[in-house]
């Protein structure tokens, strides 16, 4: 072959490339695009970074400075069993900022806010081992979770109203309800 051959065909294989790179990167842009619209407005997470050594590891949940609005008044705890389900609720004023801090939940977030851009939508969150984050849940979206896996899972959550027991801040929806339409069963991929 001639060098005068291989030059052209080397510019049409790099011509070649950088098309299939401009569109993966317009496909990647195109697929974040997506996520940032199927974000529910005003739901923030925050992503964990785990500061490890051969001691263990620290991480930092939480920063006043990351969630303006903000202000816990209230911590709890809880741990659900492999497979349980705990949909849905909501609170009119209280927000939740939620952490998974053992096993693995599907944590869903439903719009029902009829003035918000993302009325009506469902949001679903992976939260614990597998993805370690925190969730800011604002007031009047719905929320529940289900426990991935075989083991239980811990959720620690700080709210920023207290727990008034003659007078709760909290709806409950039934977690296969028609509206939210949640299909709550693991597809195989």
């Amino acid at each position: 072959m001639n060098g005068s051959f291989m030059n052209l065909n080397l510019r049409g294989v790099l011509n070649f490339l950088c098309k299939i790179f401009r569109a993966s990167v317009f496909l990647s842009f195109e697929i974040l695009v997506a996520k940032i619209k199927q974000m529910i407005s005003g739901v923030q997470i925050f992503e964990i970074k785990k500061n490890a050594d051969d001691r263990g590891f620290l991480a930092e949940v939480w920063r006043a400075s990351e969630s303006q609005g903000f202000t816990p008044r209230q911590m709890n705890f809880t741990v659900a069993h492999p497979g349980v389900i705990k949909a849905f609720h909501f609170h009119k004023k209280q927000s939740d900022l939620w952490f998974c801090t053992s096993g693995n939940l599907e944590a869903v977030l439903f719009d029902r806010r009829k003035n918000s851009p993302t009325f009506g939508q469902t949001q679903k969150i992976v939260l614990g081992e597998h993805h370690s984050a925190a969730v800011l849940i604002p007031p009047e979206v719905a929320h529940g979770y289900r426990v991935l896996g075989e083991k239980a899972a811990g959720l620690i959550y700080l709210v920023d109203q207290e727990y008034d027991a003659k007078n709760p801040d909290e709806g409950r929806i039934a977690h296969d309800d028609p509206e939210i339409g949640f299909d709550w069963v693991t597809k195989a991929r």
